[in-house]
């Protein structure tokens, strides 16, 4: 498996395609496998989990104001990720995660990876952009939670699995793993 900044710079670069190519008219299309949320709901939800992720290991960025430009906000908590990663000094910073004690880079290994990478899919899809993932993200995030299947099965995570077939790919195989239907 990937090292966590190889991993995290590639999924994050492929959600910030993804929102660049968001139209002014697309910013309240409904997410389809997000029933609650609308494209801007979305990803003020992927910056608020990434502050989130920041501000434990002392790097608090504001939330953005209503109206605020959130490709300009994803932009910013995207470089601090990808700084705290760089500096190895905060990458090994211990840190509390919803499943246990671990380092920054193993939070952004495990929780931000798959958050980013299954949003991105998500963005994709309400926005009528390509919706394919990269292959070996999607092979090593679902070997990263599938070991947590029971973890991730609460509100505010993911819902049931759904079946998946022994000739799916790597990203069809994650995607029913999280309960989306590709």
């Amino acid at each position: 498996m990937r090292n966590p900044i190889e991993r995290y710079r590639p999924i994050s670069a492929a959600f910030t395609e993804r929102l660049h190519g968001v139209q002014a008219d697309q910013w309240s299309t409904p997410v389809p496998s997000c029933p609650d949320w609308d494209v801007t709901a979305l990803v003020t939800h992927l910056i608020g989990t990434h502050r989130l992720i920041l501000s434990l290991v002392d790097r608090n960025h504001d939330a953005p104001p209503e109206g605020a430009d959130l490709v300009a906000a994803w932009d910013l908590v995207n470089a601090d990720v990808l700084d705290g990663l760089e500096d190895r000094d905060t990458a090994l910073e211990a840190v509390q995660s919803p499943f246990g004690p671990t380092t920054f880079e193993g939070i952004v290994r495990g929780l931000l990876c798959g958050d980013t990478l299954i949003h991105t899919w998500d963005l994709a899809r309400a926005t009528d952009q390509d919706a394919t993932l990269d292959p070996e993200a999607c092979a090593e995030q679902f070997q990263v939670m599938e070991p947590m299947d029971d973890k991730i099965r609460v509100p505010g995570f993911f819902g049931d699995k759904i079946p998946s077939g022994p000739d799916d790919d790597a990203q069809t195989r994650l995607l029913l793993f999280v309960g989306r239907q590709p």
